[in-house]
């Protein structure tokens, strides 16, 4: 009964935390962005690659079009436009100190429009990021801003839709502002896995990790295919030592056919509260931060993400907290522990696990073998880093990396004949997670390359593969900003982008409402193109999806119409194409 009512009160103060997270934020002020009913494909916080989600994501009836509309009034304060990332973007400021995003859509409506198109026209230029004066385009609540689309990095049409503080566009979870959303589905616990601190700790007598409730593939040697049965787990997991643990849980609204993120964890051991995960809102420079919550590598392999209680000392992100100890659990007594995790989802519906841990004696473990620093590069996760040795250095600010670490930096000759230096590679010693900021590295341009320097960049390799990362020339060394730890060289791009008609051709009448011409690049990326139709500038549209470029019929005149279109990469390798189209 101790238990229960301890459990109940957590749950209680659970519900409280979130009708007060209410109470911050204007309560039906906004309207809807939408005519149709709520139904998210995504929610605000879902677990996606190096970030969170930051807003909902709506469906529209799986079909481009849907009229858009303004929440609020007040001004178009931001647009931007890009084949990549969220298309097609408005941004409107409100008076009440909050912003309204909409993304992915298909095409901007009324003044909006006009400026957009006015703009692109004016400067030549399909892509566009512009912050806006407030008396430019000031709009009104119910005015439609849009269509709903399929623009940038979309998977299909529907409407993102966010909601910010105005002032630092710290983002924040819509739900909150009153807008409903049916839901009587709990969140599903998937599995809770228990992780060993260090090599000290055993659990069920192993130091390694332990899943508790996911099934387990065994072989069927009535069939070639392997059927999964859960794996036996007693009542009382033997553990000894400090340890941390991991949840795979996920939840889903009605009208949603996919997993979403859930909106609270309390984790507790014997009713006190060891972690908590709320997902308000969050900072889009915390958004990284989601590797180092997550079990990183176990993701990597299998797109399962384990939200992890242990907290690092480098993380800054506001979602998570560790309430004792950095979230591990560390007991002494031989007695078994109750452990308990309390999931919830926006409309308070709550999914429940509990397992029980006995500590049991720790052995000392047996000295691991000391390992060669001599190549070590010692972190420090509250400092900036920097290292100069050569041809080669770096620059990571504070908080690029979660905790104290060491990089191993190694060197190695070119195996493939498109690297023009040494290759040099730099991984953390003790963990795989990625860096959070992005950081500078620089490699020394070889002599013999010297009056190429504009045609160099630097590239991570794999293997053969080699991904472009964008660079710049500094000093004679070629310089680059990355996102990844891995192996990393100079190459050469030399070779122009190219561009094939995807749906008409010179010899036959244009059928459609649209020019289409397929584009692509062999190596630094495509990074600029004019369309010009009878001499005279035409807007091209891109879509990074599909490598295409489109063009709207209308621009054609009637009869026979001259297509130029000059393209380059990011190395400033251009092509010319012309073609002859009849409409």
């Amino acid at each position: 009964m101790k238990r229960f009512l301890c459990l109940s009160a957590v749950i209680l103060l659970s519900v409280g935390i979130s009708h007060s997270q209410h109470s911050k934020f204007p309560q039906n002020h906004f309207i809807s962005p939408i005519n149709r009913p709520f139904q998210a494909s995504g929610t605000f916080g879902d677990f996606r690659s190096n970030h969170f989600h930051s807003g909902l994501d709506l469906r529209v009836g799986g079909v481009v079009g849907d009229p858009v509309y303004a929440v609020g009034d007040g001004y178009v304060s931001r647009i931007k436009v890009s084949g990549y990332g969220g298309g097609k973007i408005v941004y409107i400021t409100h008076p009440n100190g909050f912003k309204s995003v909409y993304m992915h859509l298909n095409n901007f409506c009324g003044k909006i429009a006009d400026w957009v198109e006015k703009y692109q026209y004016t400067n030549h230029t399909f892509d566009l990021d512009v912050e806006i004066s407030p008396e430019t385009l000031p709009v009104r609540g119910g005015d439609q801003i849009a269509n709903a689309g399929n623009t940038g990095s979309s998977g299909g049409p529907h409407l993102h839709f966010e909601l910010r503080y105005a002032d630092n566009d710290k983002t924040i979870n819509p739900l909150l502002f009153g807008y409903y959303m049916k839901d009587k589905t709990a969140p599903t616990i998937h599995d809770i896995r228990i992780y060993p601190f260090g090599e000290s700790t055993t659990i069920n007598g192993k130091n390694e990790a332990l899943s508790l409730y996911a099934p387990q593939p065994k072989s069927n040697p009535k069939s070639k295919k392997k059927a999964a049965v859960p794996r036996p787990v007693g009542d009382t997991v033997k553990v000894s030592g400090k340890f941390y643990l991991g949840i795979h849980t996920s939840d889903a609204s009605d009208g949603s056919t996919g997993r979403n993120g859930v909106y609270r964890v309390l984790l507790t051991a014997d009713d006190k509260l060891v972690y908590s995960y709320q997902d308000t809102a969050f900072m889009f420079e915390e958004t990284r931060a989601i590797n180092a919550m997550i079990d990183y590598p176990l993701y990597i392999n299998k797109r399962t993400p384990y939200l992890l209680s242990r907290v690092l000392k480098g993380h800054k992100a506001g979602l998570c907290k560790a309430h004792s100890d950095g979230g591990y659990i560390y007991f002494t007594d031989n007695d078994v522990h109750t452990i308990t995790y309390t999931v919830t989802d926006y409309a308070d519906n709550v999914a429940t696990k509990t397992f029980y841990v006995q500590s049991v004696e720790q052995k000392t473990a047996s000295p691991s073998k000391q390992k060669a620093l001599a190549r070590y590069i010692p972190l420090a996760y509250y400092l900036k880093n920097s290292h100069q040795k050569g041809d080669f250095g770096f620059e990571m600010d504070e908080y690029t990396i979660y905790d104290n670490d060491y990089l191993d930096f190694t060197t190695s000759s070119p195996g493939n004949s498109k690297l023009l230096s040494t290759i040099y590679t730099l991984k953390l010693v003790n963990t795989d997670l990625p860096p959070h900021k992005t950081f500078q590295l620089k490699i020394r341009i070889p002599d013999r390359y010297r009056n190429m320097k504009d045609k160099l960049l630097i590239v991570s390799t794999w293997g053969r593969q080699m991904f472009a990362q964008q660079s710049r020339v500094e000093k004679g060394f070629v310089v680059a900003d990355v996102r990844t730890f891995g192996s990393f060289a100079i190459a050469m791009d030399t070779t122009a982008p190219t561009a094939t008609p995807s749906n008409f051709s010179s010899t036959k009448p244009l059928k459609g409402n649209s020019l289409i011409i397929k584009v692509s690049d062999n190596l630094s990326g495509v990074s600029y193109y004019h369309c010009y139709i009878n001499g005279n500038w035409t807007l091209a549209e891109f879509d990074g999806k599909t490598s295409s470029l489109t063009v709207a019929a209308d621009k054609l005149t009637a009869g026979t119409n001259n297509i130029r279109l000059i393209i380059g990469d990011a190395r400033k390798n251009e092509n010319t194409y012309e073609w002859t189209v009849k409409r």
